[in-house]
């Protein structure tokens, strides 16, 4: 569209295109070598803002703390508890943008660890390359976490 609409640059958006392009792949299989080793080890996140991205890599969350934006109930909290017990989660997400608490009251008492996921990047740096580093510091606190627990070999 850019290119119809500005001709003399065409080559330029086509150029720009194919290095996204190039760009996105090799993320992709980084993010996928560093996320194999969390296949199948269970985590709860505060709210369900990663499906895509959870699905995308095979890992295997066991629940979100947060619907829509609204603090859990006690009945929520005190399933989720007992979903982190059966399924032997091992960390507990919070987001930096959000407040601690529900997380903490969460994991409160169970053998979890306590991580943090950024998805809208509030602690990266704007520009050029802050999609990608999004997507990597999810990858690191997720791997960061998970490995802490001792979930893996690696």
């Amino acid at each position: 569209r850019l290119s119809a609409q500005d001709s003399a640059h065409a080559a330029l958006y086509r150029q720009n295109a194919k290095d996204l392009a190039v760009r996105l792949d090799k993320l992709d299989s980084e993010l996928k070598a560093d996320l194999a080793p969390l296949a199948g080890k269970p985590y709860v996140v505060y709210h369900d803002a990663f499906q895509y991205f959870e699905k995308r890599y095979g890992l295997t969350p066991a629940g979100s703390i947060t619907l829509e934006e609204r603090n859990p109930s006690a009945k929520t909290i005190a399933k989720l508890r007992r979903k982190i017990s059966l399924v032997k989660a091992a960390c507990v997400f919070k987001e930096p943008q959000a407040p601690a608490r529900p997380a903490l009251t969460v994991a409160e008492g169970l053998n979890v660890k306590i991580g943090t996921l950024d998805d809208l990047g509030s602690e990266q740096t704007a520009g050029p390359g802050l999609y990608a580093a999004v997507l990597k510091g999810l990858a690191a606190n997720l791997r960061g976490c998970l490995l802490v627990a001792g979930l893996t070999d690696k």
